[in-house]
């Protein structure tokens, strides 16, 4: 019996329809090649909690053509991506009225982490929140699961079989199911109200 689901962040719980990156590119006109090398290397490091991002940004910043201050940038990125899943959080609310522990497991670094807890008030809508650079692995890495589950585990007594997990992407909800998590992909919140229905979670 599934007593927990946990709920990708960017591209679930959260409405993305195109990356960063891409939307700072087209508003900028800035050449999105010169926008990649960040997020390829150092940001990979600052989603683990390793790196601060607004120690590593000015070294990025002439190619990026930004010309105000760091928080700025930061302000401007988080409230460009402030777009809750509504749906989805209706179907999280629901769960948690009927008794199901309800997780976010999102790839973030700290700064944006701290956007979505408190100015998105995701803090309020799960039961807890579990990110990437508190956790200190990506969730490509199955070790991220493992901690995550852990955690769950030593508060709640729920073991990972009794664990559902949704994403956006194909390749972590196979890493998730070679985990043992019931783990399915997100399309839309019609399609996960079927499954969880057809689960008797809803």
């Amino acid at each position: 019996m599934i007593k927990a689901v946990l709920f990708d962040g960017d591209g679930v719980a959260i409405i993305t329809e195109m990356m960063f990156s891409e939307k700072y590119s087209k508003e900028f006109g800035v050449d999105h090649k010169k926008l990649e090398p960040i997020f390829q290397e150092e940001f990979q490091d600052c989603m683990r909690g390793k790196k601060d991002f607004k120690e590593i940004f000015p070294k990025y910043q002439k190619e990026w053509g930004w010309r105000k201050s760091i928080d700025g940038l930061l302000k401007y990125w988080h409230e460009s991506e402030d777009y809750p899943n509504k749906d989805v959080l209706r179907i999280v609310r629901q769960l948690r009225e009927n008794g199901i522990k309800c997780y976010l497991v999102s790839n973030q670094e700290k700064y944006r982490k701290d956007y979505i807890k408190s100015v998105m008030n995701f803090d309020n809508k799960f039961d807890d929140l579990f990110f990437s650079c508190d956790v200190g692995y990506l969730k490509k890495d199955k070790v991220f699961f493992e901690e995550v589950l852990k955690i769950i585990k030593s508060k709640e007594k729920i073991d990972k079989k009794e664990v559902m997990h949704w994403d956006d992407s194909e390749k972590e909800v196979n890493l998730a199911k070679e985990f043992g998590l019931d783990s399915y992909l997100y399309k839309n919140a019609e399609e996960m109200k079927s499954v969880l229905k057809d689960k008797k979670l809803l």
